[in-house]
């Protein structure tokens, strides 16, 4: 073989290994292409995924807070409904027992006093405490009195400014002479215990609570008495016809 001869054959020897090099670097692109657009749909649908998980993270999110919310709600209610109920039961509430009456002196008596109970049924003190008194009687030939509140003539009771929780007090009030006395059990007469008491219950300082109570002295022709009620002012609080106190509407 000639020289010439052998160039030419090493000359297409080498132009077809780099055929096969480049038939190689073609089939690695092509490889690299597929690969990497098969990793591409992969990320896009794990993105796809992930915003799927994030929107269903945050609604029950927001639904859990709803619930938190709702439960906080009720809780808040229940405990304004515990401590109303705890107020009410702690709370001091001021109320009159039946009047008494004492014949005075008991060896010539001239007049009979009257004496009023004033009780806290509650927990907690009563205080600003204030006690007005009034025992007015009218002749039956005047007519029949349906409320003798609005007639009572105050006098304000001597007694301290606190009563404390399940304390008692009794305070001599009116001294009703024999000769209204006498009148009352012949019929001629009516004579009535009027009694009222403001106060601050412990909890609430700003309003002030109000207890009235109106009876009527009953006698029966064998010289017994009782006491009755009489007109809307047996009450306490809102149950009780507005009035005015100190100047002031209750």
């Amino acid at each position: 073989m000639t020289q010439g001869g052998e160039s030419k054959n090493k000359s297409a020897d080498k132009n077809r290994t780099a055929n096969k090099k480049c038939g190689f670097c073609k089939l690695l692109r092509d490889a690299w292409v597929s690969v990497k657009a098969r990793v591409n749909r992969v990320v896009n649908g794990l993105n796809k995924f992930d915003g799927l998980i994030t929107a269903i993270a945050t609604a029950l999110l927001v639904i859990v807070t709803i619930i938190l919310a709702m439960i906080a709600y009720w809780q808040g209610k229940i405990l304004d409904r515990t401590d109303e109920t705890s107020r009410l039961r702690d709370r001091a509430f001021v109320y009159f027992g039946d009047p008494g009456f004492v014949p005075y002196p008991p060896e010539n008596v001239i007049v009979h006093g009257v004496t009023i109970f004033v009780n806290n049924a509650g927990n907690m003190p009563a205080r600003r405490v204030v006690v007005r008194y009034s025992c007015p009687n009218v002749l039956k030939s005047n007519g029949p009195i349906k409320d003798p509140f609005d007639s009572a003539n105050w006098t304000t009771a001597d007694m301290p400014q606190v009563i404390g929780p399940k304390q008692t007090f009794g305070l001599q009030t009116c001294e009703i002479p024999i000769g209204v006395i006498t009148e009352a059990q012949k019929g001629n007469r009516d004579i009535f215990i009027i009694t009222e008491v403001s106060y601050i219950d412990g909890f609430d300082l700003v309003h002030t609570r109000v207890t009235q109570m109106t009876r009527n002295l009953r006698f029966d022709r064998f010289g017994g008495h009782s006491l009755g009620f009489i007109g809307p002012h047996n009450c306490s609080d809102d149950d009780c016809p507005k009035q005015q106190y100190n100047g002031k509407p209750q």
